[in-house]
């Protein structure tokens, strides 16, 4: 555990997957202990968790609140179960809370089947990557939203933070700002060494995951932040460098897939060719989400087309690149 401002601590928690950790963040205040997301519902993340706050002189129960910068089973996991013991109120965006609905929803799971054969994966790759998202999804301790992130300011004790919406990598995703300390707790928002992925939201066809996360990088540079708290890898200190990097790394990204549009091909089929055919189930899922994002982005921009050919999304190219 690492103190990164004067009584905030950066916690960093193991995760069993590619990205092997996740870090969590926990404030003391005059108010009680706030936690700023939740970390993966395991046993040993619990056990270091409740090591932590004890080393603070404080406990599970200590925690008054916890704010959660999205629905993803690493940020949100052990909520439920700290709200069990202690009574925490649990706070997230508005957007999350139809997400939460469909941990159980047939129909969901259904779309998320018909979306896999539209992109034109194999069966075999489709009923993986099914049971895969499944386990996710379900993975977090079951909880309520006790109130709803709003776009203002929160003062606890003597700190003070200004939670910003940053849809992209989710619909749901929020970032906390402490205009003070200068520093911004970034979520999936915004990584040092790899881009956050992104993925549809399958119930809302209207969201333009690339567009929004694109807007959000934008909305965070208006900000003087001195160091990024990012959820995965180390803190760093030049945001304007690392938002450069990521706005040109999806500005070659769409130009690549672009230039594989040599005639009309499947999501699967592009998605293989940018991210090669030897992949993990995970990786297929991150792949699968990428390609779609990107292809949503071009045809919004009138550079490509969708069409519909025999149930599976195809795409083919309208306009050049200049």
């Amino acid at each position: 555990m690492e103190e990164v401002s004067k009584n905030l601590f950066m916690l960093t928690l193991p995760m069993p997957f590619r990205l092997m950790h996740v870090h969590v963040f926990i404030l003391l205040t005059e108010e009680g202990v706030i936690l700023f997301d939740a970390g993966l519902n395991t046993q040993e993340n619990f056990h270091l968790l409740s090591q932590a706050l004890n080393s603070l002189g404080k406990n599970i129960k200590d925690i008054r609140e916890i704010f959660i910068t999205h629905f993803h089973a690493d940020h949100c996991g052990m909520a439920g179960l700290i709200k069990e013991i202690g009574g925490a109120k649990i706070a997230m965006s508005a957007a999350a809370e139809g997400l939460l609905g469909r941990r159980k929803n047939e129909i969901f799971y259904a779309q998320f089947r018909d979306f896999c054969y539209k992109c034109g994966l194999p069966q075999t790759t489709a009923e993986s990557l099914l049971t895969m998202f499944v386990h996710f999804k379900e993975a977090p301790r079951p909880f309520e939203i006790d109130s709803y992130i709003e776009e203002k300011s929160y003062r606890r004790g003597n700190f003070l933070w200004e939670a910003l919406f940053t849809p992209g990598h989710s619909p749901d995703h929020v970032s906390f700002y402490f205009p003070k300390e200068k520093l911004l707790i970034a979520g999936d928002h915004i990584l040092p060494e790899i881009t956050p992925n992104l993925s549809p939201d399958l119930l809302s066809p209207q969201y333009e995951p690339l567009k929004e996360f694109l807007t959000s990088l934008e909305k965070i540079q208006g900000y003087n932040i001195k160091k990024v708290l990012p959820a995965h890898g180390t803190p760093f200190l030049d945001l304007n460098r690392r938002v450069e990097e990521l706005k040109n790394h999806h500005r070659l990204r769409t130009e690549l897939i672009h230039k594989s549009l040599s005639g009309e091909k499947n999501v699967f089929q592009i998605a293989c060719e940018i991210f090669g055919e030897d992949l993990t189930d995970f990786d297929y899922f991150l792949a699968i989400g990428e390609t779609f994002a990107h292809l949503q982005y071009l045809v919004a921009t009138g550079l490509i087309k969708e069409n519909l050919r025999e149930g599976r999304f195809c795409y083919e190219v309208l306009t050049q690149l200049v």
